[in-house]
């Protein structure tokens, strides 16, 4: 059985400041008490299928850090009134990607059979794979990415999650602020371009509640939608620490703003933060925008458009 660390405590100075954050409201939790919270929060610290730059394994510590001092947006509470922490996922050293993926997703098929929205925090891309299959063998899955550059390549490695996923019976792709359409999306004899949906950064920034609309309306033949964040799709003054920055890029307001939008969407099967490098950079400026994005996304889930 896959065991879980313990989650940390959660510390806050918000008598200080006036202000409710995030690490008021969140309480800890077991896999025996975790079916009872709107949403939970869990801890995935892999990157060794990243094939450069690495430290996204530090992303989990790096978001909940970050998370504790995140304002809780006032008068729209949403799952932010019932959250968790169940702890991280124990990942065995020396086991190749295969073997790490069966790890995690023995576990998350467990938070997916529960009636909570699970937040998953990585860790790199190729966690997208577990992550997702438990929820599509439980009815049909559209996935929500935003992502520079959405790879539908084939093996167990970051950025490779989508073909196997489609393979897998993914039902759709909405693909949201993508700087590289490169050959992986054109494919000529790759057999799932129709149910992919690709916005780009242009249409992204010339209107983001929009760009959310037509994503979730591509998605309409599925029962549920995973949300799934890689913060390279920040532009580097929004995180420098990611692994493939460019200066182009959505701002962390954006990504915020459609966050809490697409979290409205009335059958949300959960969402993942991915990422996060906190060594690549100084001050957690990429983890403070992967917070502010869960936490809207949360303030969201049960909101009415």
């Amino acid at each position: 059985m896959t065991e879980l660390v313990a989650p940390p405590e959660w510390f806050s100075s918000a008598r200080s400041r006036g202000e409710e954050l995030f690490a008021d409201i969140v309480e800890t939790a077991t896999t025996e008490t975790m079916d009872g919270y709107g949403a939970l929060l869990v801890g995935e610290p892999y990157d060794r299928s990243v094939v450069s730059k690495r430290g996204t394994e530090q992303g989990p510590s790096a978001l909940r850090e970050a998370l504790a001092t995140t304002p809780i947006p006032p008068g729209s509470p949403g799952a932010t009134r019932s959250v968790a922490d169940i702890g991280t996922i124990g990942i065995p050293a020396r086991r190749n990607d295969g073997s790490v993926q069966e790890t995690i997703r023995s576990f998350t098929g467990r938070v997916h059979g529960t009636d909570t929205v699970p937040v998953f925090l990585g860790g790199d891309s190729s966690l997208t794979f577990p992550n997702v299959v438990p929820a599509i063998e439980r009815g049909t899955v559209g996935v929500v990415r935003f992502d520079s550059y959405p790879a539908l390549d084939g093996a167990p490695k970051s950025g490779t999650s989508y073909r196997r996923l489609f393979e897998s019976g993914l039902e759709s792709l909405a693909v949201l602020g993508a700087r590289n359409v490169g050959p992986t999306l054109s494919t000529v004899n790759y057999p799932y371009e129709r149910r992919s949906h690709i916005a780009t950064l242009g249409v992204v920034e010339s209107g983001p509640i929009d760009a959310v609309d037509r994503a979730l309306g591509a998605l309409s033949g599925a029962d549920t939608v995973y949300v799934s964040v890689n913060l390279n799709v920040l532009s580097a003054a929004a995180a420098s620490g990611v692994k493939a920055q460019t200066p182009q890029g959505i701002s962390a307001t954006e990504l915020c703003t459609m966050l809490r939008h697409v979290a409205t969407h009335s059958h949300v099967a959960g969402l993942e933060m991915l990422g996060c490098a906190p060594l690549l950079e100084s001050g957690n400026q990429t983890a403070r925008a992967g917070a502010r994005g869960i936490v809207q996304f949360l303030a969201g889930v049960g909101e009415t458009p």
